[in-house]
């Protein structure tokens, strides 16, 4: 039994005091003992668990990552306690999910063969760790679970969900198999459930689709990865201080701290310390200009510019490998990897990044005056190996405090956005189209076109409206660059054009008026530009076919409309080299670039005072 990680400070964990104090000596106590200290541990989980206080889970998930060091025989005693329903069985089945090895495998499989369901969390463990010795138990299993029978609900349901947990397992296996033998081994049996399942299923699948979906969910990174959150998200409630997310509440936004610029700047500090990389190319009078120029732009904003905060979102696709066996890791060297880099996350929050609560990870950076913050900070997450720089579909939500969507100027926030889409620099068809394929989760959950609606209390810097832009992803930091650049300079302009449609009676100052004609001017070249190409005008809310409402007419969700779809055709055909896709493409960049040129000059001349390392934001890229 592997004890060497168990620390001497935990003694009381344990009813059988001498058990502990030889595990803690890595001498070897006998079975018996060692077997009790196991299912002492075990107890006070399930009595931790019990009580459902935030504490109590946090002390549980340290007496997790304690059993998952005792490894394979900690498994082999919690499930002999399963089988004779000595542990309530979810508890038993997350308690051997966090600690078994491959060296568990026949007696789990055995065990799965003789219960007529499997548990999620068992079913998880054989996909990670399984392999050849399981296809005989799954096969039984099969056999031995409710027959099909067309016209009765209930056998239809069971036999579904027993087909979707043996695929499940069987397809995660052949993914992970080393040699082609193995693959093929697995083939007849997959082929012959894909095709009852397709049947089964009221929905009636096509095996093909099903398959690819089942090969995402079974690679073996993401099972890793749902094996870490067992050790710090788990589904108990608890969050792990150490590793996992910081314990905010996930149904309801905090209101946002107050932000310090020297903090801010200190931010920035921080995470080019993280990483090596730029150091070694940056040489240090490099990084403290770097880093003086920044504190200038965050001390001495211009008073017409607008604040702006990025939030990029870490999906579960970007942190797999291309291939399932591409790096050769074993599945507990994958845990290993997840696990570690699931603290890394968390240092990167530690540095004083913010973590939200979407996707794998959130960075959710407090808001800044100046575009170039927040591209710095991305810059060294991308070089930290945070955010992969090879996956061009990270989920990015750009909030602009001094916009709103509401009153008399309140639909050009949408020419804002579709024009920022248009360019292609941080949005593609596929990131447009993604609530036709996933509804429930997608950038139309929340607010309307794309755009949510932001007030006070949930912005920073003082900002009494502003929002939030939805639709966006990180393709590249050279994209996120210009971006960030052109929703500083256009937002800017959007915001001094909106103040004075809501206050036409006062005098605007020359600056303001400047800034708004130039917003005027930019929003008529984009009304021309989607006219020409046969879409509707980007300030209106034609793009949308309806929406889902609730019982009191409230809007829970809206539906693409043909406008959506025809604008996401090309973004498609640029992608692929289609010429008039790229015409399109290369006209919203062209009517970006002239505004932000000139509304950056506008910003410029209207610093407070002048930074001698400092150029101007005026230039083209």
């Amino acid at each position: 039994m592997n004890t060497e990680h168990l620390p001497h400070n935990e003694a009381t964990s344990f009813n059988d005091a001498k058990a502990y104090r030889d595990l803690a000596a890595g001498s070897e106590p006998s079975e018996i003992q060692a077997e009790s200290a196991i299912i002492q541990l075990s107890q006070e989980i399930e009595e931790l668990w019990s009580n459902g206080e935030e504490n109590d889970d946090l002390e549980a998930m340290g007496l997790l990552r304690r059993l998952r060091q005792q490894g394979a025989p900690a498994a082999h005693i919690l499930l002999e306690e399963l089988r004779h329903d000595k542990l309530a069985p979810r508890n038993g089945a997350i308690m051997i999910n966090v600690c078994a090895t491959s060296a568990n495998i026949p007696e789990l499989a055995d065990y799965m063969s003789s219960q007529p369901k499997l548990r999620p969390e068992l079913q998880n463990t054989l996909a990670r760790l399984g392999d050849d010795r399981v296809l005989p138990y799954l096969q039984t299993w099969l056999t031995q679970s409710e027959s099909y029978e067309a016209n009765n609900p209930r056998s239809v349901f069971q036999r579904s969900e027993a087909l979707g947990k043996a695929l499940f397992i069987a397809v995660a296996i052949q993914q992970r198999a080393a040699d082609e033998s193995s693959r093929q081994r697995w083939e007849a049996p997959i082929q012959t459930w894909l095709q009852e399942y397709a049947v089964v299923e009221s929905r009636h699948p096509d095996p093909v689709d099903l398959l690819d979906d089942l090969k995402t969910r079974t690679h073996p990174d993401v099972l890793a990865l749902a094996y870490t959150e067992d050790m710090f998200d788990n589904s108990h409630g608890g969050t792990d201080p150490d590793f996992g997310r910081s314990s905010r509440n996930r149904f309801k936004e905090a209101p946002k701290p107050p932000v310090n610029e020297a903090e801010r700047t200190e931010t920035l500090r921080n995470l080019i310390t993280l990483i090596e990389r730029p150091l070694k190319s940056l040489p240090n009078e490099r990084v403290e200009r770097l880093l003086t120029i920044a504190a200038y732009q965050e001390r001495n904003p211009s008073p017409y510019a607008v604040t702006l905060g990025f939030e990029i979102e870490v999906e579960r696709q970007s942190l797999i490998s291309p291939e399932p066996n591409a790096d050769g890791l074993s599945p507990e060297e994958r845990a290993e990897r997840a696990y570690q880099r699931q603290a890394n996350y968390r240092r990167s929050e530690q540095m004083g990044v913010p973590a939200g609560q979407d996707a794998e990870w959130e960075f959710a950076p407090e808001a800044a005056y100046h575009y170039l913050t927040p591209v710095r900070e991305t810059q060294a997450l991308i070089y930290a190996d945070l955010i992969n720089s090879a996956y061009e579909h990270n989920p990015l939500h750009a909030t602009l405090a001094g916009i709103t969507t509401e009153g008399p100027a309140g639909d050009q926030a949408g020419v804002l956005l579709r024009g920022i889409e248009a360019t292609g620099w941080c949005c593609s068809a596929e990131r447009i189209e993604q609530p036709t394929r996933n509804p429930a989760n997608s950038w139309l959950c929340k607010g309307k076109r794309g755009i949510k609606e932001r007030s006070a209390e949930e912005l920073q810097l003082g900002a009494s409206a502003g929002a939030e832009l939805r639709t966006l992803e990180i393709k590249n930091l050279p994209g996120f660059d210009r971006t960030a650049r052109s929703l500083y300079a256009l937002g800017s302009a959007l915001s001094a054009y909106q103040e004075l449609a809501a206050h036409s009676e006062r005098a605007a100052d020359r600056h303001k008026q400047e800034l708004a004609d130039i917003w005027r001017d930019y929003s008529e070249q984009e009304e021309q530009l989607f006219a020409a190409y046969g879409l509707a005008s980007p300030s209106t809310g034609s793009w949308f076919a309806g929406a889902i409402r609730d019982a009191e007419g409230n809007i829970i969700q809206e539906r693409l409309g043909v406008d959506f779809l025809k604008f996401a055709d090309l973004l498609r055909d640029a992608e692929s080299g289609g010429s008039r896709g790229q015409k399109f493409q290369a006209a919203a960049q062209d009517n970006v670039l002239y505004a932000r040129r000139r509304a950056m000059a506008v910003l410029d001349a209207t610093r407070p005072k002048p930074c001698l390392l400092y150029t101007s934001d005026a230039a083209d890229d």
